[in-house]
């Protein structure tokens, strides 16, 4: 939970006829956040104030993917060229803190590095051995 902003008198030792509070709620999912909006709600509830007024909003989705690379050039570069994980300007650590977050646990990885193979056959069913190595990386970095 994050207080946003909070708005209310200006004066020492006086009650503002008017204040207000922000709370930015985040959670890994729709129902824990509901249960954190509940739980605000009964807080509120329980203090037995008078003409208080709870508004609840939920903004954003979880991301329906995550589109993974590193990169051949520094950030704000306005390039936008891949690298294998690992061989670019981000690193691996990145995507170690990226796993290990429990926030992208079901979300599915997009592997969007360059392969080794010139040509790609249409029935070749194999994998390019860069897009396995990067596998076993993300694998590994997933497992700690």
């Amino acid at each position: 939970m994050n207080v946003g902003r909070i708005h209310g008198g200006t004066s020492i030792n006086v009650i503002p006829a008017e204040a207000w509070l922000e709370l930015d709620l985040r959670s890994e999912g729709r129902d824990e956040l509901a249960k954190l909006v509940s739980d605000v709600e009964m807080l509120i509830e329980s203090a037995s104030m008078p003409k208080v007024d709870v508004e609840a909003q939920v903004i954003g989705e979880r991301p329906a993917f995550l589109h993974l690379n590193d990169s051949q050039h520094p950030a704000g570069s306005n390039k936008d060229r891949h690298a294998l994980l690992g061989e670019g300007t981000i690193g691996v650590a990145p995507f170690g803190w990226l796993l290990a977050d429990a926030r992208t646990e079901g979300i599915p990885l997009i592997l969007e590095t360059p392969s080794e193979r010139e040509v790609v056959v249409e029935d070749d069913p194999s994998a390019d051995p860069a897009d396995r190595r990067m596998i076993v990386l993300l694998e590994g970095l997933r497992s700690g």
